[in-house]
C-alpha cells in the first residue's frame, strides 16, 4: 500500500489552506463528517472521476473499523490530553511546584499524539487510494464527470447532512469546493 500518493499530497496541500481545516473540523465535530472521506471526494473530483453510490458505500464500509477503532480513539486521547494539560489541577502525579516538568510533558505528549493520529489517517487515505485503483480496473469506472462541479462532495455531504434541504447541501458542497479550488490554483 502506497502511503505517499497523489491523494495524500493533495490532502496536505488542501488542508493547509486558510479556511479548509476550520470548516472540515467544524463539520466533523458537529455532524460526524469524516474529513478524510471529504478530502477523497474532493480529490476524485479534481481528477475528473465520478464517485458512484457503490464506490462511496464500499469506501465507507471499508474504513469504518479503522476509523472507529484507531483514529477516533487517538483523536479523543489527543483532545483530552490537550484539555487536561490546560487544567494543571488535573496533574496530581506531577509535582506542580515544578511547572517546568508540566511544560515538558505538554510539549512532548502533544506532538506524539498528533503524529500517531496523522499516521493513522495517512494509512486510511492509502486504503482509500488503493480502493480507487481497484475500482478503476473495473469496467463501470469509465464513468467520468459530466462537468458539474461538486457532485462527489455533494454525494457525501448528502449522507452527512441527511434530512437537510438539498439546496443547502449544494451550497455547502460549493463552499467546500471553492475552498479547495483556491489551493489547486496555487
Amino acid at each position: 500500500m502506497s502511503r505517499d500518493n497523489e491523494f495524500w499530497r493533495y490532502s496536505l496541500q488542501v488542508y493547509a489552506q486558510r479556511g479548509v481545516s476550520e470548516l472540515a473540523l467544524n463539520w466533523q465535530n458537529q455532524y460526524g463528517l469524516n474529513v478524510n472521506v471529504l478530502l477523497w471526494c474532493s480529490w476524485l473530483e479534481s481528477q475528473d472521476i465520478a464517485l458512484t453510490e457503490k464506490l462511496l458505500n464500499s469506501a465507507l464500509i471499508g474504513i469504518e473499523a479503522w476509523d472507529t477503532e484507531i483514529i477516533k480513539p487517538l483523536r479523543a486521547v489527543r483532545q483530552t490530553a490537550a484539555g487536561l494539560a490546560a487544567n494543571r489541577n488535573f496533574l496530581p502525579a506531577i509535582d506542580l511546584s515544578k511547572p517546568i516538568a508540566v511544560r515538558r510533558a505538554e510539549k512532548s505528549l502533544k506532538p506524539l499524539l498528533l503524529a500517531a493520529e496523522l499516521d493513522a489517517e495517512q494509512s486510511l487515505q492509502a486504503w482509500l487510494y488503493e480502493r480507487l485503483v481497484a475500482y478503476l480496473a473495473e469496467p463501470e469506472s469509465l464513468q467520468r464527470h459530466t462537468g458539474a462541479e461538486c457532485t462527489n462532495v455533494a454525494l457525501y455531504l448528502a449522507r452527512v447532512f441527511a434530512g437537510e434541504d438539498p439546496a443547502e447541501i449544494s451550497i455547502k458542497a460549493m463552499q467546500w469546493t471553492k475552498l479547495c479550488a483556491k489551493s489547486e490554483a496555487l
